[in-house]
């Protein structure tokens, strides 16, 4: 099953010194990648919210100036 580690154990190798290594972390790698797609992608979609919240908080500042003059 390769969610359990990639690729099935060679057990070809099971009679040399050293033996068999134990599956690697693929798990670990997977939340990895994932994580830094999170990352990327709330990087670049920061910006754009950044400037529609600046813009919304500057029309209300000039709604209160307006009321608070008049």
């Amino acid at each position: 099953v390769p969610w359990r580690g990639m690729l099935e154990r060679p057990s070809g190798f099971a009679g040399l010194p050293g033996g068999i290594s134990t599956p690697g972390p693929l798990r670990l790698l997977l939340g990895s990648v994932v994580l830094g797609a999170v990352l990327i992608l709330g990087g670049a979609a920061y910006g754009p919210l950044a400037q529609r919240a600046a813009r919304r908080r500057a029309a209300r500042r000039r709604r209160e100036a307006a009321a608070s003059a008049a």
